[in-house]
């Protein structure tokens, strides 16, 4: 019997490729704590072997769909641009390989097919796999000859940057101390001018707190009309030098919401991720973002040295699954680990179960739900409710009650 031909997989990869190297020395960094405590806390560069143990791996398993390799880090361009090159040359000579399976099998039937009278397998028909590339950066170390590669072969980046000097320089420097607003500043110069699309990626801490019109203001004088909030959690949650409280968190988002409302209804050019996937839901639409889903989907994280991790929160020893260069996606995905990442990722607390606003919340995200990031080795399984819990059921009540009052239409 013939093998029905392979569908097309669209899937992500998170690659760091120069593991948690960093040329910044950020106060809230949650992969230098990662990293610290696992037993290989730093695995270098990537090398060739891993490389191309990926990129065969992952481009033979998308059948011809789309691979995203988004890279990340630590700092992932400490990799340097000889990486990249070599990285991008590597799948289209892949793509290559692909394509000349695909010419030889449709050539089979002619040939095997007279002799044996046997239609042959039908799994190399699929048109080679199409790459995509992202790289989450803090801009620092952009440079044009950066700008031109990335131009070359389509590149999207992501750049974090926490606003205005004052707050951004407040935690984001280099060992030395020196502030890095200013670079990143000048990177985001050379990414408009070399016409690369990109978004910004803000940590939301306290400092944001009571500020909000401000910053918003901020980024809209800069036309950063692309952002993602990702709201600061601390390892220790008793620590709260950097994580909003729960009034600050509604207060804060209340305020955002309200301001990317007003620019979306007079026709203005603004993404906050959070905020569209909320819209998306209120009008019945599953939300795109991982963290707002519900649960984790399988991800695929792959360290500098191959090592294998259901997520890139979640890179530490207790989450190892193998290595790329031993290991099939199908084995990942299937690998017991990962699927106690996935099961335990949708265990709720009685409480969220009778929630009136569990269809926006939905829990957030697992890592948030940890009871102590630091302690997660020892019960690497618990989840609690959501750290800003009270703060987000405020701010989806006030999401809620705003729509059923018709004070906007979604």
């Amino acid at each position: 019997m013939n093998k029905a031909t392979p569908q097309p997989r669209n899937i992500t990869v998170l690659v760091k490729p120069a593991s948690a190297a960093c040329n910044l020395h950020c106060s809230y960094c949650f992969y230098l704590e990662t990293a610290c405590n696992r037993q290989l806390a730093n695995r270098g560069i990537m090398g060739q072997e891993v490389m191309e143990a990926l990129i065969a791996t992952t481009m033979d398993f998308a059948c011809g769909g789309t691979v995203t390799y988004l890279f990340q880090g630590g700092e992932p361009l400490l990799a340097g641009l000889d990486f990249f090159k070599s990285f991008v040359q590597q799948v289209q000579e892949h793509q290559k390989k692909q394509l000349q399976k695909q010419a030889q099998s449709q050539l089979q039937p002619q040939i095997h097919g007279q002799e044996t009278g046997k239609v042959p397998s039908q799994e190399a028909d699929s048109a080679p796999s199409q790459a995509c590339y992202m790289v989450q950066t803090n801009g620092t170390l952009i440079t044009q000859e950066f700008c031109q590669f990335f131009a070359e072969h389509n590149f999207i980046l992501g750049v974090s940057l926490d606003g205005p000097p004052e707050i951004h320089n407040q935690y984001r420097k280099y060992p030395a101390a020196q502030d890095s607003h200013q670079q990143v500043m000048d990177a985001i110069q050379l990414l408009k001018s070399y016409k690369i699309p990109f978004s910004v990626l803000s940590v939301v801490t306290r400092a944001w707190a009571g500020k909000e019109v401000e910053i918003y203001r901020w980024f809209q004088s800069h036309q950063l009309n692309q952002l993602q909030f990702i709201y600061c959690i601390p390892p220790d949650a008793s620590d709260t030098t950097f994580c909003l409280t729960n009034q600050e968190y509604s207060q804060l988002n209340k305020t955002f919401f309200q301001l990317y409302w007003q620019d979306l209804c007079q026709g203005k050019e603004i993404s906050i991720r959070f905020y569209d996937n909320l819209l998306a839901m209120l009008q019945g639409r599953m939300p795109e973002q991982c963290g707002m889903m519900g649960y984790c989907p399988a991800t695929i994280t792959v360290e500098a040295d191959g090592s294998l991790y259901p997520c890139d929160f979640y890179c530490s020893d207790n989450w190892y699954i193998g290595n790329i260069k031993e290991m099939g996606l199908k084995e990942l995905f299937y690998h017991p680990v990962m699927q106690e990442f996935l099961v335990s990722s949708q265990k709720r607390e009685d409480a969220c179960t009778t929630c009136p606003v569990l269809g926006l919340c939905r829990g957030g995200c697992r890592r948030e739900r940890e009871p102590s990031l630091r302690h997660e080795e020892e019960n690497p399984h618990s989840l609690t409710l959501h750290k800003h819990c009270q703060g987000r059921k405020d701010f989806f009540t006030y999401l809620l009650t705003t729509v059923q009052n018709g004070r906007f239409e979604p």
